[in-house]
């Protein structure tokens, strides 16, 4: 009896602290997503990238691409090989300063011409110092992603959900069971580390983001039924229920333990504003701005890259050039 106490106190205990940090830190003051037709203003593709997720990916890699073009910067032309860049000028010094360093990866020296299937030696080394200064830059200017306590807040999750396994174990079956919280325990952690990636990914991509999530909550669950059935007792049985049900709940709360920054928090209600927009973007509106900004379609295509909506985007082209509202640009439709 004095077992099955100990069991169920502590699932209750580990459960209530992480609700209480969650609780104690979550953002208090809901923002209001607005309507927007353009990025936020000075943001590249790459910085709205970063602001998402606090990532960087190969996604972002072919927006900055098509940024470039975009600016006048490169062509994206194509040949029997494949596709090519071509250098046209110098990134502007005022630019921020990765993109000069991004422009250089592609084009060292005096290189005009980038084939894709012969990158130059140090364009790794050049790409990573890239990604860097976008972290930095968009620091210097925001502040981080999310505040610097929600990876610690995450981190007692992985703690209470570890504690509640061997807890569980020792009780159940005393101290000789102690090893066997070891092998589920990297399923438990691996399955957490998985549903935060895909919950802190679901704004950029929704559709693999929830695939995460559910991946990490099926890994996450296997390791805590394979405890149960290690320790060989009934799983209607309160102790039990109690471990899988504090475990399921540490789970959930480690998920959205992370908060966005004040800064970051404000600035997304625009990101998200401009998401949305380019996701139901309606034609007669497309016919506005493109006939104010002959290539307005061009220029929101990068970021319509970042949130995996180039599909969607290009669908507007052939409507719009119909109207002959849109100028093609050399070497570009090609590429699509």
């Amino acid at each position: 009896m004095l077992n099955d106490l100990i069991v169920i106190g502590t699932s209750l205990v580990t459960v209530l602290f992480s609700l209480l940090l969650w609780l104690r830190y979550k953002s208090k003051d809901p923002q209001v997503k607005t309507v927007e037709f353009y990025p936020p203003e000075g943001l590249t593709p790459a910085e709205i990238g970063y602001a998402l997720d606090e990532k960087l990916e190969d996604r972002e890699v072919l927006s900055m691409v098509y940024y470039l073009a975009d600016k006048g910067y490169i062509s994206i032309e194509s040949d029997k090989k494949g596709i090519v860049l071509k250098k046209i000028k110098d990134v502007d010094e005022s630019e921020p300063k990765f993109l000069g360093t991004f422009m250089n990866a592609y084009f060292p020296g005096d290189a005009k011409v980038f084939d894709m299937k012969n990158a130059p030696k140090n364009f790794i080394e050049q790409f990573a110092q890239a990604w860097i200064q976008v972290q930095s830059g968009y620091e210097e200017k925001y502040g981080t992603v999310y505040k610097n306590e929600s990876f610690t807040r995450r981190f007692v999750c992985i703690l209470f959900a570890i504690i509640n396994m061997v807890v569980f174990c020792m009780e159940m079956k005393e101290f000789a069971a102690f090893a066997l919280a070891y092998v589920p325990a990297f399923f438990v952690i691996f399955g957490m580390l998985l549903g935060w990636k895909g919950y802190d990914n679901y704004q950029v991509n929704e559709k693999k983001g929830k695939g995460k999530i559910i991946l990490g909550a099926i890994l996450y669950e296997i390791a805590i039924v394979l405890i149960i059935l290690m320790v060989d007792v009934s799983i209607l049985k309160l102790p039990t229920l109690a471990f899988f049900g504090g475990e399921t709940a540490i789970f959930a709360l480690s998920i959205v333990m992370a908060t966005r920054s004040d800064k970051n928090a404000e600035l997304m209600m625009k990101i998200y504003g401009f998401r949305d927009f380019i996701k139901d973007a309606e034609y007669d509106k497309m016919v506005v701005l493109s006939q104010d900004d002959p290539e307005y379609y061009y220029h929101i295509y990068p970021y319509a890259i970042i949130f995996g909506m180039e599909g969607k985007w290009s669908k507007h082209l052939d409507k719009l050039a119909i109207q002959n509202l849109t100028i093609r640009r050399k070497g570009w439709e090609k590429t699509k």
